[in-house]
């Protein structure tokens, strides 16, 4: 499933990542073993509709401190988009990361602000 998201083809990419965004809802454990691979479609997506699934699957999965710092730097990138809907994932997910995390708190309150 992960593979059809560097389709060729935006309407497989876009429904590829719907359908691991609506399967790892019931059982986000499945993406456990796709961490790396995650990271690196949110790196490089560029179409807002797997950019808006794949904000939401980051904060399904538990990130190593590095992971976890990739992940951040996506997601206040993805501040920027000009999607509404991946903006607000992005900061979904930003603000479920940074629950526990005074350091990121810090770091992406200024973000919030200049997205808007």
């Amino acid at each position: 499933m992960f593979a059809a998201i560097g389709n060729d083809e935006p309407v497989v990419r876009m429904r590829a990542a719907d359908a691991i965004e609506k399967i790892t809802q019931v059982r986000p454990e499945l993406l456990r073993p796709h961490v790396d691979t995650l990271l690196a479609i949110a790196a490089s997506a560029e179409d807002k509709e797997v950019r808006w699934h794949v904000a939401q699957l980051l904060g399904r999965v538990t990130l190593k401190t590095n992971q976890r710092d990739e992940a951040v730097k996506v997601l206040l990138a993805y501040l920027s988009d000009n999607s509404n809907i991946v903006k607000t994932f992005a900061m979904q997910t930003l603000v479920d990361l940074a629950a526990d995390d005074e350091n990121l708190q810090s770091k992406s309150a200024p973000a919030y602000r200049t997205s808007r």
